[in-house]
This record gives structure tokens, C-alpha cells and sequence, in this order.
């Protein structure tokens, strides 16, 4: 289907007419709903093709060897601050609602201060560390290790 088809023109030009009429039928808000959906996920159809055609070329013309270093340590970097998402957190909703915003770093610190398990939460944030590390230290291995490809 083609917004260009005739169907399309003929369905436009009748609601141009109906408002211009000033008589508006009783289903044309359903109609209009309809149409209007169906052009828009058409319309979003169009866009997928055209970025599935050009996303390729675009890889391929930078070289996969020239984005995958600034790939990999920007989702490094970004993982780490995800990572440190604590006070903001904390100070808007300080774990949310029945724990719905709770990050590792806010069980961490509950851990802690309320119920008083010095042991565990320092356990807790020492293996979130090493999580941390073997990630970072994984991206930058596939980052200088010129042997291997992704």
C-alpha cells in the first residue's frame, strides 16, 4: 500500500469535504482514527527499510574496526554509571514504592544502615565491584585484542 493510491486521495478529499460541509457523519472519527493509524505505521514501516538500507552502508563506510573501540568503551563507560546511580535515587523516592526503583547500590546501603550487616553489605559491594571490573576488563580485551573479531 502506497499513501499515493488513489484509495488514500479519494479517503482525504472526503474528509476535506465532509469538514468543509460542516457535516461530520457518525463514524468518521472512527474512520479518521483508522486512516491516520494506518498511515502512520505505514509511514513507520517506510522508515525501517530506509534505516535497514542505510545503517550497512554507513557501518561499512566508517569501517567496523573504526567504531567498534568507541563502542565498546562508551557501553563500558556507561555501565559504570549506571553502576553509580545511587543519590538521585535515594533522594526522590529512596528506593521507591514496594523496592520498584532499587538498584544494587540502594540494597547495598539498606543492607547496611538498617538492618546493621556490616559483613554482608561489604560483601555485596565488594562482589558488585568485581562484577564491575571483569565487565570492563572483558570490553577492553575485545577492544586490543586484534586477533579476535566481534
Amino acid at each position: 500500500m502506497n499513501i499515493t493510491d488513489q484509495a488514500y486521495v479519494d479517503a482525504l478529499n472526503f474528509m476535506v469535504e465532509t469538514a468543509a460541509a460542516d457535516y461530520t457523519p457518525a463514524d468518521a472519527l472512527a474512520t479518521a482514527a483508522t486512516e491516520s493509524q494506518e498511515l502512520f505505521t505505514n509511514g513507520k514501516v517506510a522508515m525501517q527499510l530506509n534505516w535497514s538500507h542505510q545503517y550497512p552502508a554507513a557501518v561499512e563506510a566508517m569501517g567496523a574496526d573504526m567504531i567498534k573501540p568507541v563502542l565498546l568503551t562508551a557501553l563500558s563507560v556507561r555501565i559504570i554509571d549506571a553502576a553509580r546511580t545511587f543519590d538521585i535515587i535515594w533522594a526522590m523516592t529512596e528506593g521507591g514504592p514496594n523496592s520498584s526503583s532499587e538498584t544494587i547500590s540502594i540494597v547495598i546501603y539498606k543492607t547496611l544502615t538498617r538492618y546493621a550487616d556490616i559483613g554482608y553489605a561489604s560483601s555485596m559491594a565488594v562482589i558488585f565491584i568485581v562484577v564491575l571490573v571483569v565487565f570492563t576488563l572483558v570490553f577492553m580485551q575485545s577492544l586490543w585484542n586484534p586477533r579476535k573479531s566481534m
